[in-house]
């Protein structure tokens, strides 16, 4: 339980580092943005701050989706492994009334939920596969961005925006692994504790 303790500790100093960089390259961005309000017209900065904006979004979008694709193969994975075992699951006494024999055995083996997980997997690919084609129209968008940032400012200047898209890319990336790895070894500590109160086993 200690060394759970430790990795969480860990992860949550790791999630207080991100933050702050995060907060270091989001000043990095309002930096050149102010710049460019000095010189620029209205339209041009709405278009630079609607490219930030959905590079943020298809970002968080793009790894939600591929995070769950993953949990669900892996799910589909293991259920293939025992395709016939049968799942516990409750269901209402009366539930041959409703539905027949047949869909008793139906509703309770593997069978029905490896169509469900089938059913999830193709749909979550579907939804990735749109998601990435909007990303490239989005970056596609972004030529146009970057040609209105060398109309005013510096090549210097120019580079260190694309540096801040990158960096925000990279950091939406690690803020979600950190959660999802947080999350785990506090389960894995739950679990633990539950453990314990139930056998008075100690688990260092």
């Amino acid at each position: 339980m200690k060394h759970a303790c430790a990795r969480i500790d860990t992860q949550r100093k790791h999630q207080q580092l991100l933050k702050e960089s995060t907060k270091n390259n989001e000043e990095v961005g309002r930096e050149i943005l102010s710049r460019l309000k000095d010189m620029s017209q209205q339209q041009e900065i709405d278009k630079v701050k609607l490219f930030t904006e959905e590079v943020d979004k298809i970002t968080s979008l793009i790894i939600g989706l591929s995070s769950r694709l993953v949990k669900v193969s892996a799910s589909g994975a293991k259920m293939n492994s025992h395709p016939d075992e049968k799942l516990q699951v409750k269901y209402p006494r009366n539930l041959d009334a409703f539905f027949g024999r047949y869909w008793r055995s139906f509703f309770v083996t593997g069978q029905y939920f490896q169509r469900m997980e089938a059913e999830r997997r193709d749909k979550l690919e579907e939804q990735l596969d749109e998601a990435r084609k909007l990303r490239q129209s989005i970056f596609r968008r972004g030529d146009l961005v970057f040609s209105i940032l060398r109309k005013y400012l510096d090549s210097r200047s120019v580079e260190s925006f694309g540096g801040f898209i990158k960096e925000k890319i990279r950091l939406i990336l690690e803020n979600r692994q950190h959660s999802e790895m947080l999350k785990t070894e506090e389960d894995i500590l739950k679990s633990l504790k539950e453990y314990n109160s139930v056998t008075g086993v100690m688990i260092i």
